[in-house]
């Protein structure tokens, strides 16, 4: 029995080559084209997407906007000296003040002077009423119904009422309470790390020193 072998021809060999080749790059080509054709559908949907993030961010700020614009709206709408007076003897009411323990409730009068602190407790320094940062309050020790006269009776603990003009309300409760030298101004630091503080100044009975009252606001 014969063998038969069956001789390839170099030449075909080579067509075979030249021919595998071809079809490589055609498929490349294929494949650049069919790129191509998809690369403005791709940029036109992540166009699409980014308008329809830029669109919902508009509508987040728009919402935003309009919430602050009701939230102003609601203080606006308060009626401002509703339920308290608006002066005392010529004097600005910024306030009132409530101290329950010892069945204290005054007004807070914006400026402080010789004539103001026979009228009323006044504002010695800090920011507005019940804002952040430490609001202090002087007042004489007199023994009446708008003074500090019994002041000296107040506790750790106990509560104190600042109102503002609009009747908002916040609550602090009393953490320290010092007698100190008319020049230890540290107790009129503005440094309440972000709190809200009250600070309650009167003289002792001597006049030489000073009753600090220190309040920090009640949180629930």
């Amino acid at each position: 029995m014969k063998i038969k072998f069956i001789k390839i021809n170099k030449n075909n060999n080579k067509l075979l080559i030249i021919y595998m080749l071809l079809l490589f790059l055609a498929t490349i080509l294929i494949l650049q084209i069919s790129y191509k054709n998809a690369e403005p559908k791709i940029i036109k949907r992540e166009s699409l997407e980014l308008t329809n993030v830029s669109q919902l961010a508009q509508t987040e700020v728009q919402k935003l906007v309009k919430t602050e614009m009701l939230k102003s709206t609601k203080i606006n709408k308060l009626k401002e000296y509703q339920n308290m007076p608006k002066s005392i003897d010529g004097y600005k009411v910024i306030g009132k003040l409530e101290i329950p323990k010892i069945e204290l409730t005054t007004y807070i009068l914006e400026n402080t002077n010789k004539d103001s602190l026979n009228k009323s407790v006044t504002k010695l320094t800090g920011p507005e009423i019940n804002k952040e940062g430490n609001f202090c309050i002087t007042g004489h020790n007199y023994n009446n119904s708008r003074m500090f006269g019994k002041l000296k009776k107040i506790s750790k603990g106990d509560k104190i009422i600042l109102t503002d003009t609009y009747d908002r309300s916040v609550t602090y409760i009393v953490k320290t309470i010092d007698t100190i030298n008319p020049k230890e101004v540290e107790v009129l630091s503005q440094n309440t790390l972000g709190e809200r503080e009250v600070t309650l100044i009167t003289c002792t009975t001597s006049g030489l020193n000073r009753i600090v009252v220190k309040a920090v606001e009640e949180y629930d």
